[in-house]
Protein backbone atom coordinates (compact mmCIF):
# COMPACT_ATOMS: atom_id res chain seq x y z
CA UNK A 1 0.00 0.00 0.00
CA UNK A 2 1.40 3.42 -0.76
CA UNK A 3 2.07 6.25 2.32
CA UNK A 4 -0.31 8.70 1.03
CA UNK A 5 -3.33 6.14 0.78
CA UNK A 6 -2.21 4.78 4.32
CA UNK A 7 -2.31 8.28 5.08
CA UNK A 8 -5.98 8.61 3.72
CA UNK A 9 -6.97 5.77 5.90
CA UNK A 10 -5.29 7.11 9.00
CA UNK A 11 -6.48 10.40 8.71
CA UNK A 12 -10.16 9.39 7.69
CA UNK A 13 -10.67 6.65 11.01
CA UNK A 14 -9.16 9.59 13.11
CA UNK A 15 -11.58 12.00 11.54
CA UNK A 16 -14.42 9.45 12.00
CA UNK A 17 -13.28 9.03 15.68
CA UNK A 18 -13.66 12.96 16.41
CA UNK A 19 -16.93 12.60 14.74
CA UNK A 20 -17.95 10.36 16.88
CA UNK A 21 -16.61 12.27 20.19
CA UNK A 22 -18.69 15.33 19.11
CA UNK A 23 -21.72 13.36 18.90
CA UNK A 24 -21.40 12.11 22.00
CA UNK A 25 -20.51 15.47 23.07
CA UNK A 26 -24.28 16.88 21.53
CA UNK A 27 -25.83 13.31 23.56
CA UNK A 28 -26.38 12.44 19.69
CA UNK A 29 -26.14 8.53 20.94
CA UNK A 30 -27.74 7.32 17.34
CA UNK A 31 -24.90 9.75 15.69
CA UNK A 32 -22.42 8.56 17.51
CA UNK A 33 -23.28 4.99 16.92
CA UNK A 34 -23.08 5.69 13.24
CA UNK A 35 -19.69 7.06 13.26
CA UNK A 36 -18.26 4.47 15.70
CA UNK A 37 -19.27 2.15 13.31
CA UNK A 38 -18.29 3.53 10.01
CA UNK A 39 -14.49 4.03 11.68
CA UNK A 40 -14.04 0.24 12.33
CA UNK A 41 -15.55 -0.15 8.96
CA UNK A 42 -12.73 2.16 7.73
CA UNK A 43 -10.05 0.90 9.46
CA UNK A 44 -11.15 -2.91 8.33
CA UNK A 45 -10.77 -1.41 4.93
CA UNK A 46 -7.76 -0.59 5.01
CA UNK A 47 -5.88 -3.80 6.71
CA UNK A 48 -8.09 -5.04 3.65
CA UNK A 49 -6.51 -3.03 1.22
CA UNK A 50 -3.11 -3.00 2.76
CA UNK A 51 -3.21 -7.02 2.80
CA UNK A 52 -4.65 -7.26 -1.09
CA UNK A 53 -1.93 -5.07 -1.80
CA UNK A 54 0.59 -7.30 -0.47
CA UNK A 55 -0.03 -10.18 -2.19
Amino acid sequence: MSKSLSLLFSLAAVALFVCTGAALSYREAGLALLFFLASFVMIGLGFYVKRRSSK
